[in-house]
């Protein structure tokens, strides 16, 4: 007996499709989405790392996270049409639909569940790992580091002070002998460079003439003093200056009893290796007092790289459960499609025996061969009824 329409409609096979793309054509998209999402993800890791050619710019690593944000929406898009066009054969009846939407269901949460732990938990150890930098012990160690480093600038230039004080504080003792000998107050201010670390000395008068050098003293006869500086020196300060990379420390100080606008202008070279470490560890401070303040819109941008590589994993995993759930029940719903062909009356439908799937191979070959026999026994039934006629027939002549 055939079955009614609304039977017949309720199991008929057909192929869930999405508007204007093939089967194979969503799979293409789908597969090039994917690859694309990888390269996108490693090229992002590799700018967020600093890693050349992509690292170490900011324009990249915003390009490219636009770029992951275009391929998730691609992938939800497509994912998102499936899933209604597979609802929708379910609610129509479409054989196979009721396992196929179990299937799609039982494979998004497997494939969804470690996507969504794994970002969850990498937001979570991101967020006290973070925390960690911003503790108390390590800011207090960061702001002590400074602290030490200025400390002994500071301390340098109370040392220089001291020393030029007293350097000067000789040469206005013994001012009365150097006024006539230029050579002797020369010779002095050699002695007391020597003897008090000061890698240059010069005495100069208001008008910039230089009184009394020792050795190498280049560049505090070719720099100009500020104005401003020779003001409070008149006034009696000990002027400090340092330089524009704080590598030399300088005191310029007026003369008392040398005659009227000398002054005595020193500078003492800071270690090498010491300055370096002060100039490391002001950086630190400065990179540290940034990324602090920086460090709500830091914790929001990788939580949201941690969301958007999770979800770009599971719609991956979402749509290869997709696939892998139609593998599984087209040959089911072929089965029963063929079945219903066959409870119609024929007996020849087969169903192919060719699958990706051994087991539905196997489950074929058993239905066609089943069918096979059905044909072959309504067949002889047949031949026997019109035997039977034909004797009757037969008989009544």
């Amino acid at each position: 007996m055939r079955l009614d329409v609304k039977e017949q409609g309720r199991f008929r096979l057909r192929n869930i499709r999405l508007p204007g793309l093939g089967y194979k054509a969503q799979n293409r998209l789908a597969a090039f989405l994917v690859l694309a999402s990888i390269v996108s993800g490693i090229a992002t890791y590799a700018a967020l790392t600093e890693t050349p050619p992509l690292g170490n710019d900011p324009d990249t690593v915003i390009w490219l996270l636009n770029l992951d944000f275009i391929i998730l929406l691609a992938l939800v898009v497509l994912v998102s049409r499936r899933l209604v066009a597979l609802w929708s054969g379910r609610k129509r009846g479409l054989a196979g639909s009721h396992m196929h939407v179990r299937l799609v269901y039982t494979f998004s949460i497997l494939a969804a569940a470690p996507a969504i732990i794994m970002t969850v938990f990498s937001a979570f150890f991101f967020h006290f790992g973070v925390q960690t930098w911003f503790s108390e012990r390590v800011s207090t160690a960061i702001n002590d580091s400074q602290a030490v480093a200025e400390a002994y600038l500071e301390e340098h230039k109370q040392v220089i002070r001291a020393d030029t004080l007293a350097m000067a504080n000789d040469i206005d003792r013994q001012a009365s002998f150097f006024l006539e000998n230029d050579e002797a107050l020369e010779k002095l201010i050699r002695t007391q460079s020597l003897l008090r670390n000061f890698s240059e000395a010069i005495i100069f008068d208001k008008r910039g003439r230089v009184l009394a050098r020792s050795g190498l003293t280049f560049s505090l006869e070719f720099e100009s003093v500020p104005d401003l500086l020779i003001q409070r020196a008149e006034a009696g300060e000990v002027v400090i200056t340092t330089g524009s990379n704080d590598d030399r420390v300088r005191a310029l100080l007026k003369l008392n009893n040398l005659g009227r606008g000398t002054f005595l202008y020193v500078g003492r070279a800071v270690d090498a290796k010491v300055l370096s470490h002060v100039t490391a560890t002001r950086q630190a401070s400065k990179d540290y007092a940034s990324l602090q303040s920086r460090y709500s819109d830091l914790q929001i941008i990788v939580v949201m790289i941690f969301v958007l590589v999770g979800l770009l994993l599971m719609m991956i995993a979402i749509w290869l459960g997709l696939v892998l759930a139609r593998q599984m029940v087209s040959p089911i719903s072929t089965l029963i499609k063929t079945a219903d062909r066959v409870r119609g009356g024929d007996f020849s439908a087969r169903v192919p025996d060719e699958g990706k799937l051994e087991e539905f191979t196997y489950l074929a070959k058993a239905f066609n061969r089943m069918t096979e026999q059905i044909q072959e026994q309504q067949t002889e039934l047949i031949e026997a009824n019109r035997q039977l006629d034909h004797r009757r027939r037969f008989t009544e002549t």
